[in-house]
């Protein structure tokens, strides 16, 4: 597991490698960990699967496919495939995944989604190799973000 703090500071390079099952391998730039102010989310009454609170926080990456083929997505508005292998550690070792609710990432009436950057990301449908995507996603994470760390879902994670 990698400290997010000291990441984001020292502007590193981590690398998720799932050689075994999907072949999956890309390496991210964390650049900052953002609180969301609850009230800059519009559209809040078509929200349904994300509880709207200040415990939301978007991580701000760039993002580079190391695998031979480019990656494909499961297609317009839905979660993107990084997501499923990047995860949030607490020093408790509690698991925090990336979140996804349509109006709040990826909906085109959502100036949320647009001014965030998650709009831009969720509704990516290629990612070539050695190519860099400036990309956000979105973490319920617990008060406490100073104590957070960055593992792999499947696979490995490291410093590239």
């Amino acid at each position: 597991m990698i400290p997010v703090k000291s990441a984001i500071e020292e502007q590193a390079w981590l690398l998720i490698d799932n050689p075994d099952h999907t072949k999956m391998k890309f390496r991210f730039r964390p650049l900052e960990l953002i609180n969301v102010d609850p009230a800059s989310i519009d559209l809040q009454d078509k929200i349904s699967k994300v509880n709207i609170s200040d415990q939301l926080w978007l991580l701000k990456m760039e993002l580079v496919v190391l695998s031979k083929e480019p990656i494909e997505t499961p297609g317009i508005d839905r979660p993107q495939v990084f997501d499923k292998y990047l995860l949030i550690k607490d020093g408790d070792g509690f698991s925090f995944k990336t979140i996804y609710e349509f109006y709040l990432c990826s909906a085109v009436d959502s100036n949320f989604a647009q001014q965030t950057g998650l709009r831009s990301y969720y509704r990516t449908q290629l990612f070539n190799p050695k190519i860099k995507y400036e990309v956000t996603i979105l973490f319920e994470l617990p008060d406490d973000v100073d104590n957070l760390y960055f593992a792999a879902a499947y696979g490995t994670i490291s410093e590239a």
